[in-house]
């Protein structure tokens, strides 16, 4: 089967005059009653960033949640604010704490249930069921990696584990959002105990559904999904597919089928940070210009400084209207 391409659309790279510190796997989300995306962590960092379609300013707020990366957040549009959850620390470990930001400040959650700690997690926000939806990732079994494959739902108060049938096998490092049009949850990919994975699920509420498209993206792991409301689909961007190969491409997904979008972008890899912003009706990637190769489960990364490469770290903005 052929691949058709539209290059109607391409990324650029724009020149702020500060930009966030140079990280791997960090988060970021557009805060849609702040008008900004936040971008918080990743790399060893536990600084919060907003960036107004113009400019990066770092936010001072008086409390921070502790450094981590490979961590999920997604905005609560019910409650109108950012969630982050997990990821990892300093030492390796798995972390299982919620945070919620308020627009100047974050404050941890409490819950009498909640998600086992875990890195490589997926999350969205899920509109029809007004929750947010968390789902797999890596915790730790003893020191062996232990991949998982529940699904979650915070409600703005606690954690429910979800029921949920057809469920997809167990994976970290897979990309979640929330088609609004179909009102259905899409994941894409990840890495299985062995293998980069290129599977496509539907979540309709408790049903997960494997879709069937006719052309597929390559496999990949720590890339980057999000929906672009003005053009009612949603955007698969870069990522690390097999050998380990670092990819560059956008793909589209219009509720049935994949398209090649875009075949190259001034960033490739995987651990970027993506968001739709609303209100300029574009999409922002935050990127740091070194590859990486995937962390397989059962090999925890013992450190959170940049990766060692033959080139300094470098980071950069761009947006796709």
């Amino acid at each position: 089967m052929s691949i058709q391409q539209t290059q109607s659309r391409q990324w650029k790279l724009l020149n702020p005059a500060q930009q966030p510190a140079p990280r791997k796997a960090g988060s970021v989300v557009y805060a849609g009653s702040h008008g900004y995306s936040l971008l918080f962590g990743g790399g060893g960092k536990h600084d919060t960033w907003a960036w107004d379609g113009s400019t990066w300013k770092e936010l001072k707020p008086k409390t921070v949640p502790p450094a981590r990366l490979q961590a999920v957040m997604t905005y609560d549009e019910q409650r109108q604010t950012v969630v982050l959850f997990g990821g990892v620390d300093a030492h390796g470990m798995p972390l299982g704490d919620t945070w919620l930001w308020d627009g100047s400040n974050w404050q941890q959650a409490s819950s009498t249930q909640s998600p086992q700690p875990r890195l490589g997690a997926s999350m969205t926000y899920d509109a029809g069921q007004k929750c947010v939806v968390l789902f797999g990732g890596e915790a730790l079994d003893g020191r062996v990696g232990a991949l998982l494959n529940d699904t979650w739902a915070w409600d703005g108060q606690s954690w429910q584990q979800i029921s949920t049938t057809g469920t997809p096998d167990a994976r970290r490092g897979a990309c979640l959002t929330y088609d609004q049009q179909y009102q259905q949850a899409v994941l894409f990919g990840g890495v299985s105990q062995t293998t980069i994975l290129g599977d496509t699920w539907l979540l309709n509420g408790s049903q997960w559904i494997q879709a069937a498209p006719i052309v597929n993206p390559p496999a990949r792991t720590w890339a980057n999904l999000t929906y672009h409301a003005q053009l009612q689909q949603s955007f698969l961007v870069a990522g690390v597919g097999d050998g380990p190969t670092s990819l560059h491409d956008t793909w589209t997904w219009d509720g049935a089928n994949w398209q090649l979008t875009v075949s190259s972008a001034p960033f490739e890899g995987g651990y970027h940070s993506l968001a739709y912003d609303a209100k300029r009706q574009e999409l922002l990637l935050y990127a740091t210009t070194t590859a990486s190769k995937p962390i397989l489960p059962g090999k925890q990364q013992t450190n959170m400084q940049p990766l060692q490469t033959t080139k300094e770290p470098t980071s950069l903005t761009c947006v796709l209207s």
